[in-house]
């Protein structure tokens, strides 16, 4: 596994920097060459095409095996990640609407929560951490991997 930055953290990311450093994992300069990715290059606030060094890395991973996290990375633009699945957490999001195949996640957040934010979320996670929404892949495991 490799963990590559598309721009300078702030202070949430380098919080989890440090994290990673205490795994004993150092972020990469490039994603590996092979193998599947983990795209987690922008988050769901951004708006706009991808630019910069996040356009630089998804053009540099196309082709490969994604698995979007939350968003693919500039959704609906020229340049944005194509996923194989994107694992939204939480809730889906609007924008995911008619993505396939999209898995929700499970991130452990009450349902008094949702209750608080005016939601009327049903308990999606009775029976696992993870809920289809669209179709399944059949899973492979991947020798090596890189996450954006």
């Amino acid at each position: 596994m490799s963990v590559v930055l598309s721009s300078t953290p702030n202070a949430a990311g380098a919080h989890h920097l440090r994290t990673l450093a205490a795994m004993g994992i150092t972020p990469a300069d490039e994603p590996l060459t092979n193998g599947p990715v983990v795209d987690g290059l922008v988050g769901y606030g951004i708006k706009g095409a991808l630019r910069g060094r996040a356009a630089e890395l998804a053009a540099a991973v196309r082709g490969r095996a994604i698995i979007s996290l939350d968003l693919p990375s500039g959704l609906g633009f020229a340049g944005a990640v194509q996923p194989l699945v994107t694992v939204t957490l939480a809730l889906p999001k609007e924008a995911l609407r008619g993505a396939r195949p999209l898995i929700l996640a499970d991130i452990g957040l009450p349902h008094a929560l949702w209750a608080r934010l005016g939601l009327d979320a049903p308990p999606l996670f009775a029976d696992d951490r993870l809920l289809a929404v669209a179709p399944e892949l059949s899973p492979q495991k991947p020798a090596r991997s890189s996450t954006l």
